[in-house]
């Protein structure tokens, strides 16, 4: 058992809510931040205390000043932002805490910005020799030349984006341009990748590099089923051994020069059998709990990168352990029509191999918080809006009217 004093932000997140669960077992003292108290890890049993703090992505002067002086307070031994606009607020609003000495492993701003941007993280892709769609930059060549040029379908990709909003499938070329400047207007730079039909596995694989380049935890995991169904949200996943996207993961965070935790998103492309990186994350996944299960404690490397500057080299992870999101799957099972023939069966519920994001029979709070979201989610227009935007839009020239 460790000992110590722990501060999670973004406690809406399932991976803080799982980063909680694990750290309280390791015998932390885990506090907890969020703009609001409906928050999945503030309703869990596992925090100790609970702070509301400014949003790091409307006030991130506001957030950091808030984290210096709970820190002031508490002395925290590690404190880990737990999403990417929790992380950008702390390296842009550096002069404010860098005489505090606040214990966080945070990677070099310059990196994390290029990782957060899907277009230079494919050039990253190239220069590293590791397989991605192909993809074609604006800022390199006329979007004239390459309507000219490109293969359609293709999408257009917002640079920086979540949840997969702002991207758009374009079937045509003359739908290319009018398209493209619309999503420019609405979500900032972006660039043009090929489209990969339909069914390639879908697999992510974390990182943690220590201080020297060493890699100290590296897994790899496939989505069952997500919802929505074509691709979304993963609502079962699984740990997989696959030495291939392990050793591409270490030629992109040498080439990235990287620190800290990232996750990275491939796509098995069913044409060629070829896993792409799609992009990369620098930030707990919402799947996390899967690799805390399989034994790939990713919370615990980054509280001892903070708290000491270094970690233990994991051991390796256990292959065929399964983390489902409960409330996600039964929106899969709704809406899919291998609802009946699914593997493994939607209704299995128990196993010694599985554990849940969220549901947890010693630890109820975080649904009863879910609920609640969603039910005022159901009749805010605003919320709905957001919530539901995920995911990429198609344009045609009859859309284009």
């Amino acid at each position: 058992m460790a000992s110590g004093k722990v501060l999670l932000t973004d406690g809406r997140a399932k991976s803080a809510l799982a980063a909680a669960r694990a750290l309280a077992r390791r015998g932390l003292a885990v506090h907890v931040a969020s703009e609001t108290r409906l928050a999945l890890t503030f309703w869990s049993l596992a925090p100790v205390a609970r702070h509301v703090l400014p949003s790091s992505r409307n006030n991130p002067r506001g957030f950091v000043e808030a984290i210096v002086a709970l820190h002031r307070r508490e002395k925290f031994n590690a404190i880990i932002p737990v999403s990417d606009y929790d992380i950008a607020a702390l390296l842009t609003q550096e002069h404010i805490w860098c005489a505090e000495g606040l214990p966080m492993a945070l990677p070099d701003r310059k990196n994390f910005e290029a990782a957060r941007d899907k277009s230079r993280m494919m050039k990253c892709s190239m220069r590293a020799g590791v397989p991605c769609p192909e993809t074609w930059f604006p800022e390199d060549n006329s979007i004239e030349s390459i309507q000219r040029s490109a293969k359609y379908p293709l999408l257009i990709k917002p640079n920086i984006s979540d949840g997969a909003r702002g991207i758009t499938l374009v079937e045509r070329a003359e739908d290319l341009v009018p398209t493209y400047e619309r999503i420019v207007e609405r979500w900032g730079p972006s660039h043009l990748q090929e489209w990969i039909p339909e069914g390639g596995d879908q697999l992510k694989a974390d990182v943690v590099v220590g201080p020297n380049g060493q890699i100290l935890v590296n897994f790899v995991c496939k989505k069952i089923r997500y919802f929505p169904v074509k691709g979304g949200s993963s609502t079962l996943i699984v740990s997989i051994l696959d030495e291939k996207i392990r050793e591409g993961v270490a030629k992109l965070v040498a080439e990235m020069g990287w620190f800290g935790f990232a996750d990275f998103d491939f796509i098995v492309d069913p044409r060629d059998g070829v896993a792409k990186l799609m992009e990369c994350n620098p930030r707990f996944p919402e799947s996390l709990a899967v690799n805390i299960f399989a034994g790939a404690d990713f919370p615990w490397a980054m509280f001892q990168l903070a708290s000491t500057g270094r970690a233990d080299l994991a051991p390796d992870y256990i292959d065929g352990r399964f983390a489902r999101f409960l409330v996600g799957d039964v929106m899969w099972f709704l809406n899919s029509n291998k609802r009946w023939s699914a593997t493994p069966s939607f209704f299995k519920f128990f196993g010694k191999d599985l554990t849940y994001y969220v549901e947890k029979l010693n630890d109820p709070g975080p649904v009863a918080c879910y609920f609640i979201e969603a039910l005022l989610t159901i009749v805010s227009p605003r919320r709905m809006a957001y919530r539901f935007g995920r995911g990429f839009n198609r344009r045609s020239s009859s859309s284009n009217n």
